[in-house]
């Protein structure tokens, strides 16, 4: 098993055991753990796909044109360093490989926040972040490796990853289904509704009780994760701010207009 690989599985292994620990601070560790794992594995798949010969050209972050022997031109990597997340994501992108890339921009976020020592995320989302990696490990090891997960991490975590990714996937679906259901006003909502999560534990678990009403202000949801109920307004402040970070950024760094602004009536 090449290094890149083995690592991934040992640092998997230890997340998952962090995860099922009783000792509550040890789901940080998880976090730092499965994040490492599951970036591990998108540089064993770009590893993969490296050109015979090439020095693993698609995990180095640096790479140089050379001539062959045999007069052909090739690329191949340079030095010791390896790509980072961002480019991680530019390359499997540009090779056609389908990640959940929302779920794991997700997880990278909070795993950030936690090697700074520093997380106001609430202990029910960081497990749902779990969760999430665990959907990404599942699919990575067996569509894109083209391996049995149960065969490469060892049942015993294996069995922990499938039974939390199926159990959430399942509760995620059902809420899904439900905000489906509703007849958003316009592109917008639509868009904002893709960044609804609960205001009190952030969960992504949430489903509207009156999915039939017409008017977003009168909407009301429920968390699975909590039990709180709550109306659009108190939902749509935090799912802005997340659906226009991006663009909010770049409004910042290259100037121009923000992309929202905050209601001269209401604030």
């Amino acid at each position: 098993m090449d290094a890149i690989l083995q690592n991934a599985v040992d640092s998997l292994q230890i997340g998952v055991e962090d995860f099922q620990s009783s000792d509550s601070r040890r789901v940080l560790s998880a976090v730092r753990n499965i994040t490492a794992g599951v970036l591990l594995l998108f540089k064993e798949k770009l590893r993969d796909l490296s050109p015979a010969g090439s020095n693993d050209v698609l995990i180095k972050q640096k790479s140089k044109i050379v001539k062959a022997k045999d007069g052909s031109i090739q690329v191949i990597g340079v030095g010791k360093k390896t790509v980072d997340v961002t480019q991680i994501k530019e390359r499997l992108t540009d090779l056609g490989i389908k990640v959940d890339w929302k779920r794991v921009d997700a997880i990278v976020e909070v795993r950030n926040e936690v090697e700074h020592h520093s997380t106001t995320v609430s202990s029910t989302r960081l497990k749902e972040l779990i969760y999430d990696s665990f959907v990404v490990v599942s699919d990575m090891i067996a569509t894109h490796l083209g391996v049995e997960p149960v065969q490469l991490l060892g049942a015993a975590t294996w069995n922990v990853i499938l039974q939390h990714a199926q159990v959430y996937k399942a509760h995620l679906d059902e809420c899904t289904a439900e905000l489906a259901k509703i007849t958003w006003p316009d592109s917008v909502h639509e868009q904002i509704a893709g960044y609804l999560c609960c205001d009190q534990c952030s969960s992504e678990l949430i489903k509207p009780n009156n999915p039939d009403e017409e008017d977003p202000p009168g909407l009301q949801f429920n968390c699975k994760a909590c039990g709180h109920c709550a109306e659009f307004s108190e939902l749509a402040e935090q799912a802005v701010d997340k659906c226009f970070a991006g663009e909010y950024h770049l409004a910042i760094k290259d100037g121009g207009d923000p992309p929202v602004d905050p209601c001269f009536e209401c604030g």
